[in-house]
């Protein structure tokens, strides 16, 4: 599995060349050549080439922004196979957990199972309803996907 550049060790105010960088994020001096083939913003008329800190943080922070997964209000992500999962087309179990954020916002417990890779998860959601349940009640999941107001 290739490493993944550790990004957050770059200074901003900082010019690095290839093997500086390299270091600092803990790559190869090869990689570096590589990112600077691929848009890696380069000073190639000077040798050693002079990479800025600035800029080649903002290109590690685009490069490796695709792992982040959004998910909505009525799906959930799977640790296990990394896919995003609905609640509206799946068995769940809502479960109210006795903590309020605020006056009319509830925190919830969400049980299922993947229907890609058969795993449990167990999720906490928050939910705008009326106060006074009591801790561990059921509460209908068409309440957290949108269906039941």
């Amino acid at each position: 599995m290739p490493k993944k550049a550790k990004y957050r060790n770059i200074i901003s105010n900082d010019f690095f060349t290839p093997l500086e960088l390299a270091n600092c994020i803990g790559v190869s001096v090869a990689t570096i050549y590589r990112h600077i083939r691929d848009g890696l913003p380069a000073d190639k008329g000077v040798i050693p080439n002079l990479i800025c800190g600035k800029e080649a943080k903002e290109f590690y922070i685009k490069k490796y922004a695709h792992n982040k997964v959004k998910s909505g209000s009525s799906e959930i992500l799977c640790h296990g196979c990394h896919k995003l999962v609905s609640l509206k087309k799946i068995p769940c179990k809502c479960i109210f957990t006795g903590r309020y954020y605020c006056q009319n916002k509830i925190q919830v417990q969400v049980l299922g199972r993947c229907p890609f890779c058969n795993r449990k998860f167990s999720r906490f959601k928050s939910l705008i309803t009326y106060t006074g349940l009591n801790t561990g009640a059921e509460i209908p999941i068409g309440m957290l996907t949108g269906d039941i107001v």
